[in-house]
């Protein structure tokens, strides 16, 4: 999972880390600039230098040379769920959905087909 576009657009995004002379450094390094070498990876889009960065130092994972380690599975859902974490996401569940958590390792019904037709 990595953003489609280019990722040109956040090459001059300070508030992502990605004009940091660190950042235009290790772009380089692998051939590119700092907004598409570190566009979207991952199923929630884990974007920019600073970004990666941070992954990188709470998942022990090197996000920031190899972001696209962040598209396998495994590491983009660690991605997702620390970062869900970290910005405090969970007070936008609802109430309703609270109700609707399951314990650990059940198996959810199945819908009716009949009833999805």
């Amino acid at each position: 999972m990595e953003e489609l576009v280019s990722g040109a657009a956040y090459d001059n995004r300070a508030d992502l880390g990605n004009t940091n002379p660190e950042a235009i450094r290790i772009a380089a390094a692998h051939g590119s600039t700092p907004g598409r070498f570190w566009k979207g990876h991952g199923p929630i889009q884990i974007t920019g230098y600073l970004n990666h960065l941070a992954a990188m130092m709470a998942l022990e994972l090197d996000c920031v040379e190899q972001p696209r380690l962040l598209c396998e599975p495994v590491h983009g859902c660690r991605a997702a769920g620390w970062f869900w974490k970290v910005n405090g996401l969970a007070k936008w569940e609802t109430k309703q959905d609270s109700s609707k958590s399951r314990a650990p390792g059940r198996v959810l019904e199945q819908p009716n087909r009949a009833s999805i037709r």
